[in-house]
């Protein structure tokens, strides 16, 4: 089902049917994601190379900020989805709803933005 499906009919907290996953298919998943491999390619490897040429501690710097805030914020949100189950089913839907509406914004927005970018060319 869907997330507009579950909007509509929600699933109560267990009833999925779904096992629990293992920590072995975790890391599995976690290993085979591009986005890190991409990341260090694309963004924090050059970035750490440029600081570590200024400043090793520069470069050190920046690693420990940048994975200190993704595992902060990461926390975060795991403490603030954890207290949906507290919502109730209608909670829960108006949550989903602000979310649908959310995501439908922004792929608005980068259509748009697209648009406007492709038209300038």
């Amino acid at each position: 089902m869907g997330r507009f499906g579950q909007w509509r009919n929600p699933v109560e907290a267990g009833a999925g049917g779904s096992a629990p996953r293992t920590l072995f298919e975790a890391v599995l998943v976690n290993a085979l994601n591009p986005s890190p491999y991409l990341g260090w390619a694309l963004v924090l490897g050059p970035s750490m190379l440029a600081a570590w040429s200024e400043r090793p501690s520069y470069a050190v710097a920046l690693v420990v900020g940048f994975y200190g805030v993704l595992v902060a914020t990461l926390a975060a949100f795991i403490l603030l989805a954890s207290t949906a189950r507290f919502l109730g089913p209608r909670g829960r839907r108006a949550l989903i709803g602000i979310s649908v509406a959310v995501l439908a914004g922004l792929g608005v927005y980068l259509v748009a933005s697209g648009l406007r970018g492709f038209a300038a060319a």
